[in-house]
């Protein structure tokens, strides 16, 4: 789900370094309404429209900076939340009174997957039909030739906030699913140098690309686990290392990522 976030933003061309802060927002929004006895079901939606406001406040930013100014913006928004909000809020050990509650019908993780992989298909599948109509056509455009489309007398506002409203209420469902499935949760997984990380998957699989977000997010997903258990235990932690050793031939021999291989060999 994050790294389908990173990849929808990058639709317009933009790069957001800003994916964990918003996860961030989805536990902490997660933890504020369990304390007053709101129903999961509730809490889901309520935290992706919670999204939005922040979503608005780094829009502010796409609108006025373009492509690696743009990501440094989203790094220094990521940056201050965690080291001013999370590490209050969180503490370095998860600052919760107590931890977070699954509802009565996600008691084991396998439930949470089940509930995950529903809510991917879902998310998957509306992004796939807003690439298929004219919004998806509108954003190719933006992404291609942005002055252009201007020209034309079309709003890049319109559709650049969109695309940062969409990205920040998935970011944002995939850290409420986060702390479902930890219950306990520390700030410094919100350090900013992970979303770096998620977004190497993001161009590992294709930025942009819907089927690419979800491959890259499933092999980089099961990879640490992979190496514990091939090494014995004695690879572990080096995940990130062979994430960026991928994404660095990826970019030299596959610019385009896994999307770009698939549509090839097809």
């Amino acid at each position: 789900l994050a790294v389908l976030s990173v990849s929808v933003l990058g639709w317009t061309g933009e790069i957001s370094l800003a994916t964990l802060a918003q996860m961030g927002m989805g536990v902490v929004v997660l933890n504020f309404l369990q304390q007053r006895g709101v129903a999961f079901a509730a809490i889901v939606p309520i935290a992706m429209l919670s999204s939005i406001p922040v979503s608005l406040v780094l829009g502010v930013f796409a609108l006025r900076l373009r492509g690696v100014y743009f990501a440094i913006a989203t790094l220094a928004f990521a940056t201050l939340a965690q080291k001013s909000f999370f590490q209050s809020y969180l503490g370095s050990e998860g600052g919760f009174e107590k931890p977070l509650q699954r509802p009565s019908y996600l008691t084991t993780d396998k439930h949470v997957y089940y509930l995950e992989v529903a809510t991917l298909a879902v998310l998957a599948a509306v992004c796939y039909l807003i690439l298929r109509s004219q919004i998806g056509t509108r954003l190719a455009a933006v992404r291609a030739a942005a002055m252009a489309f201007a020209v034309l007398g079309h709003s890049l506002a319109r559709y650049k906030l969109f695309t940062v409203c969409l990205a920040g209420a998935i970011a944002t469902l995939a850290g409420t699913y986060y702390g479902i499935l930890q219950q306990v949760v520390a700030a410094n997984y919100f350090n900013p140098s992970l979303a770096i990380a998620y977004f190497a998957y993001a161009v590992v699989g294709g930025l942009g690309s819907i089927g690419g977000a979800i491959g890259a997010g499933l092999v980089f997903g099961s990879l640490p686990r992979y190496l514990e258990t091939l090494s014995q235990g004695k690879l572990a932690g080096y995940d990130l290392f062979f994430a960026a050793a991928v994404a660095l031939v990826v970019v030299l021999w596959v610019p385009g990522g896994i999307a770009a291989l698939g549509r090839r060999v097809w």
